[in-house]
């Protein structure tokens, strides 16, 4: 089986939250006996989606970029890892790009992302940042697409796994050091048990 994670983050910090968690569940996912592979959305050239509709009928996208080669590996994956930064509460313009540019993969066709099992993966600067409206943002692209999502059996969230990394508040004042991703226990185990809640799901469909 074959898991993909997808770093939404187009940070170049040395931090790279969200790229932190997407990693630990793709180490535990590994870990598990699938094969992962990590994908950085910022590394790629992703153009908006021009709305000309030649998907709806052809089933491909017009526009020329690095897409493309993304469509390939979604449709031959298994499962989906899709992390992304708080944004405003919601993805961030990366990620909106490469969920918009899906599009010719909806439908239930042999090219598609149709029962594939999916996670989400939510990072804010703060503990209380807009992750799990992020993480229901992610949770709902992966519906649309008719994925099949797995939830959080931990005992510190239920949806999908959240953490913080960032300028936290210290006894009601901004902190003045960052707080690293790597500190932050929560997030981590949440990550950990994604990965391996994927494959244990993969596992049990293809018995």
């Amino acid at each position: 089986m074959k898991i993909i994670g997808i770093s939404g983050s187009p940070s170049k910090s040395p931090y790279k939250t969200t790229e932190f968690l997407v990693k630990k569940a793709l180490e535990s996912a590994n870990e598990a006996g699938a094969e992962t592979e990590l994908i950085r959305l910022a590394d790629l050239n992703i153009e908006p989606c021009n709305g000309c509709n030649v998907c709806l009928k052809q089933k491909i996208c017009t526009i020329t970029d690095d897409m493309q080669m993304l469509y390939e590996k979604l449709t031959k994956c298994d499962g989906i890892i899709l992390g992304s930064p708080s944004y405003f509460g919601t993805v961030n313009g990366l990620v909106k790009n490469f969920m918009d540019r899906t599009r010719p993969l909806r439908g239930g066709l042999e090219l598609s992302l149709a029962n594939k099992v999916g996670g989400a993966i939510a990072v804010a600067g703060w503990r209380h940042g807009g992750q799990e409206f992020v993480a229901d943002t992610i949770i709902r692209f992966f519906l649309t697409h008719g994925m099949i999502v797995v939830g959080n059996l931990t005992d510190t969230g239920y949806l999908q796994n959240t953490a913080y990394g960032g300028l936290g508040t210290l006894q009601g004042k901004q902190a003045k050091e960052w707080h690293k991703i790597s500190e932050d226990e929560v997030g981590i185990n949440g990550a950990n048990s994604l990965g391996k809640k994927i494959v244990e799901v993969l596992k049990l469909m293809n018995k």
